[in-house]
Parts: C-alpha cells; structure tokens; sequence
C-alpha cells in the first residue's frame, strides 16, 4: 500500500486531507475531508463560517499505480445570514460531476489523441456518457482576429441537428479558426457580422468552392476580399466533365459553347461560368 506522502505527490491529495485509506484488489480508496475554512457566499458576498451540514460524494480520481482512485469525499455545505446554503469549494472536485478535475484533464488528453470515446471511457475507467459530458463543456472562444487570407468550406456532419457544417480556416498559416454547426445564410451573416468592419477589412482573399450561396455571403461581408475558387472543386469539377466524355454522355461541342473573351471578367477568380455549363 502506498505512503500518504506519496500519495499526496501523485494524485494532489494533502496528507491532512485524508481520515482514512483503503486498498482493494482493483482500487484504492481514500476518505477526504478537507479542514473548515471562512467562505464567501455566491449570493450576498458575505463571509461565512456557519456550517449547515456534511454529505459524502464518491468521485473518480486519475488512476494511481495502474489501479482506479476513488475519492470518499465529506463536503460540507455552509449556510449564510442571508439563508441561503452553498457547498465549500474543492480544488479536487467539481460540481455536479462525478470525476476529478484531475481526471477530466486526463479525459481531454486521450481525445486530443483522436481516440473515440469508447475508448477513453475504457481507458480512465469511466462511462461513456461521463467522457461526452466533460467534451461538451469545454468552450472555444471565438476568434478575435481576422485572416488576410480566408478559407470556408463545408463538410457533412450531425451538430445541431443539422446535415452539413461550415470550417472556416486561416489558408496562410494552416490552423482551423472556427467550426460552424449550419452553413444557412443567416447562420453566417450572423456569425460574421460579430467582427467589426476594422478585422473584416484585413480579409484580402477568400478561398472556398463555387457555392454560389457563400459567393453571396463574402460579397456581403467582405465586399473588398477577392474570392479564389479553390483548385480542388476546379479539379474535381473537370475530371467529373471527363468521366462524363468517356461515357459518351451527351456534351456539347466547342463551337457550341460560347465562351466570352478573359477582358470581359473584371480581374480576380477565375471564371467558372463555363464549366457550369458544361455540367448543367
């Protein structure tokens, strides 16, 4: 059975934290309570030491020795002059959760291995359920700053209820800025218009597919940024045209097609008129 002091190394447990220590076969249990101490009540900000009672919390701790740690905590719940009743503060425990703060840090680093959560759950001995509630209350804040070179795409997805989200990325230093969960025009225009004129005047380009609704939204939101059809829906959309010749689908000839000279395209994109002719 391992020492307090090293316990108290491990895990973050003080020594004076723990009335008692028990080892099972697949566990180690520890009895915490932690010393009584003045608090500042949530509702009034008075100062308090009224204790109104105890209750006893078991909480997953990260795993010590290859075995699991529960933590068999006594927490107090303080009372104020003003009536109300709040629980002490923990650095060791989180309201309304089960787990360590300890382990939830855990949590997050196996998912920032691309592991499913299954098998995170697996891994820190916790349900699957518990590893989805600690993901979904981490919060990204939004981008502060704009790009000078802008990327928006969609790709097939479930947040939100909704079928296809939106990735907006900064193209010249290659880092996801933003996940969008719809890409509707309002979603946009209001997700856009939160940056004022003065970052969304820094945007010089902006790269996406030739969805002429996006089209419509960056010509609304950054009217000086040049859009650029990414190459690779240019790509995409010629070998589709060649897969559609060696099938001998009906294209029209060239002397069909009437193609308006390059001066009549004011400079920027490259025009993609031409292919969605081809492709109607």
């Amino acid at each position: 059975m391992p020492s307090l002091d090293y316990i108290e190394k491990l895990t973050g447990i003080k020594e004076e934290w723990i009335q008692n220590l028990k080892e099972t076969e697949s566990a180690l249990v520890l009895a915490v309570q932690l010393p009584p101490q003045e608090h500042i009540c949530p509702h009034c900000k008075a100062a308090t030491r009224r204790v109104k009672g105890y209750y006893t919390r078991l909480i997953k701790h990260s795993p010590l020795l290859h075995k699991e740690l529960h933590l068999l905590y006594r927490q107090r719940r303080y009372i104020c002059s003003c009536g109300h009743t709040f629980n002490e503060k923990s650095p060791f425990a989180s309201p309304y959760f089960q787990t360590s703060s300890s382990l939830q840090q855990v949590m997050l680093q196996e998912l920032r291995q691309h592991l499913s959560f299954q098998e995170v759950a697996r891994r820190c001995h916790v349900t699957t359920s518990q590893v989805i509630r600690v993901f979904n209350e981490v919060h990204i804040p939004r981008p502060s700053h704009l790009p000078r070179v802008l990327s928006i795409d969609e790709f097939k997805g479930n947040a939100a209820g909704q079928k296809y989200q939106v990735i907006i990325t900064d193209s010249e230093n290659k880092r996801i800025m933003d996940i969008l969960p719809a890409r509707t025009t309002p979603a946009l225009l209001q997700y856009f218009y939160q940056f004022p004129m003065s970052e969304r005047r820094k945007v010089e380009f902006v790269t996406m597919d030739m969805s002429m609704q996006f089209r419509s939204v960056i010509k609304t939101i950054f009217p000086k940024a040049r859009i650029v059809e990414d190459r690779f829906h240019m790509i995409g959309l010629v070998q589709a045209l060649k897969i559609r010749h060696k099938k001998n689908t009906s294209l029209p000839k060239a002397s069909e097609v009437s193609i308006q000279p390059a001066t009549s395209y004011p400079p920027g994109p490259f025009p993609v008129e031409y292919f969605r002719r081809l492709r109607a």
